[in-house]
């Protein structure tokens, strides 16, 4: 993160002001993070969920982003890439269920 600032406190400052929102936002939406609110409501499929109003929000605007894009963006692939991050870890290429069901969100998203 680069400041400018008046002053190296006002920078010192606001640098910390800045972190300490990216580290906020990483406690909701990091899908690396399997304690941020993203992750557990993703661990929840089919289940009744309530969001905090932040993720809700960015979740009907990526929901509009991939709608206007013609799916272009699409953040359902998120469950691929965390599919193969987990084949990555263990070694082994994921199965043809896995497989369709990953690329199943993505078809009905």
């Amino acid at each position: 993160v680069r400041v400018e600032a008046d002053s190296t406190a006002a920078a010192e400052a606001a640098e910390q002001r800045v972190v300490e929102e990216i580290e906020r936002l990483s406690k909701i939406i990091s899908s690396y993070d399997p304690s941020s609110e993203l992750s557990r409501w993703q661990a929840r499929v089919g289940e009744s969920s309530t969001l905090s109003p932040e993720l809700y929000d960015l979740l009907r605007v990526s929901d509009r982003w991939r709608e206007a894009t013609g799916s272009a963006y699409n953040p359902a692939v998120e469950s691929l890439s965390q599919l193969w991050r987990a084949a990555e870890k263990s070694g082994i290429a994921p199965g043809e269920d896995a497989l369709r069901a990953a690329t199943g969100r993505l078809q009905h998203s």
